[in-house]
């Protein structure tokens, strides 16, 4: 193995475990923030579910490799797809293993193999992302009619088992298949507030959150819940819409942050595996490493702040 071929691999490995380490911190911050916005839409520094009552729930995962494991489990489950973990990741290693492959016969170097199947790790899980944030904004837009049906058919004399049930019969998808299976674990003996808090962990949106707050201030204070769920359910709806006209007006810059963040790492990609002979002067002397080192590393803190600038809490 030659000098340059152990520096290309180091680098490699190195952006991988800095585009990692990014994820997760990056991933950290949004929770946290969103548990934020929750207390503030709620008004008071608990959890919304809180107000349910003690229910016996699952204990967190600990360590930081049980909670990578959860983190990935809830990713699969939200994408819609039908895909079991095991599932999941046999796609993804199948993926590395054929680029990794192919790149073998065409280019021998072991960092381009290495280079290969990160990229094969890479897309499928980039698609899973994509499709659990299209979940997410599915479910959003689908809350205002199920909270206006759920009210509808509270005023129409039905209990509210009953009317999660019309929902579950009536309702689009997928926001239906999660009132299904809260319809079925009312079946088997759950309480309304255990089903809708676990219901609330799964769907994890901020809307939800306040209709299941609301329903238990009903259970716990009395009053008109239809037209609690309405005053819900409209101000779900208000913040759909402003979510939507955000991204409409952000459509161009959010389309232009993209080009311009991956643009500089496709052409290099692109130049270190057909034309190596361009960027091989950067691996021969140690300026070169550096400014490579730090050139994707700028690319890195730019896509994430590009990231924050560009996504909407509400």
């Amino acid at each position: 193995m030659t000098r340059e071929t152990l520096i290309q691999l180091l680098i490699v490995g190195l952006v991988a475990v800095v585009g990692l380490a990014i994820f997760f911190l990056v991933r950290f911050f949004v929770e946290r923030r969103r548990a934020l916005v929750e207390r503030r839409l709620n008004g008071h520094d608990t959890a919304p579910s809180s107000l349910l009552g003690d229910i016996a729930l699952p204990p967190p995962p600990r360590g930081w490799a049980a909670r990578m494991d959860a983190a990935f489990d809830r990713m699969i489950q939200r994408t819609g797809l039908g895909l079991t973990p095991e599932q999941a990741l046999g796609i993804m290693a199948l993926l590395a293993v054929v680029l990794g492959g192919a790149m073998f016969l065409w280019r021998p170097a072991l960092w381009t193999v290495g280079l290969a199947g990160l990229i094969g790790l890479a897309i499928p899980m980039g698609l899973f992302l994509y499709y659990q944030s299209q979940w997410r904004r599915q479910l959003q837009e689908q809350l205002p009619d199920a909270f206006f049906l759920l009210a509808r058919s509270l005023r129409a004399g039905l209990a509210l088992e009953q009317s999660m049930e019309q929902v579950a019969r009536y309702g689009n998808q997928p926001l239906a298949d999660e009132f299904r299976r809260g319809v079925e674990q009312l079946q088997l003996g759950l309480s309304v507030p255990a089903v809708l808090q676990l219901m609330a962990n799964r769907i994890q949106l901020t809307d939800f959150n306040v209709f299941v707050s609301a329903v238990g201030l009903h259970r716990t204070t009395g009053g008109n819940l239809a037209q609690l769920l309405d005053r819900v359910a409209a101000s779900a709806r208000d913040r759909s819409q402003f979510h939507g006209q955000v991204r409409a007006a952000t459509a161009l810059s959010r389309t232009t942050a993209g080009v311009i963040a991956g643009a500089a790492p496709v052409i290099l990609l692109y130049y270190l595996i057909v034309q190596p002979e361009f960027t091989g002067p950067f691996f021969d002397s140690r300026a070169g490493i550096i400014a490579v080192v730090i050139a994707l590393t700028l690319e890195i803190i730019g896509i994430v702040w590009l990231y924050f600038l560009l996504r909407l809490d509400y």
